[in-house]
């Protein structure tokens, strides 16, 4: 992942940002979204919720990158959204997985 994306800070109200170093084909996995697992989190700025029938039971299982992850915490939300997320069941686990959805330069 380091060899194709960087952080940079854009300023104290977007934070950091992550970009392309190379060109990123299509359908590339950028990588996976890495943190702490945590259960109805007071901050979810940098949550993704697990897809789970606890939230049918008022429970919000979620993977925060706050204080801990990988660089793919820094993705932002932009109108042009060029990635997309795919949860993937491993060994019981749902991991979270950054795809590309257009050529990224």
């Amino acid at each position: 992942m380091d060899d194709i994306l960087y952080a940079k800070y854009l300023g104290e109200s977007i934070g950091y940002g992550v970009f392309a170093k190379a060109e990123i084909m299509k359908n590339t996995i950028l990588g996976e979204y890495t943190g702490v697992i945590e259960l109805n989190p007071e901050d979810t700025n940098y949550a993704w919720s697990y897809k789970s029938y606890f939230k049918e039971l008022g429970r919000n299982i979620t993977i925060n990158s706050k204080e801990e992850g990988n660089l793919l915490r820094f993705v932002n939300d932009y109108s042009t959204h060029n990635i997309k997320v795919l949860y993937v069941p491993l060994n019981n686990i749902w991991r979270i997985y950054y795809i590309s959805t257009a050529n990224i330069k």
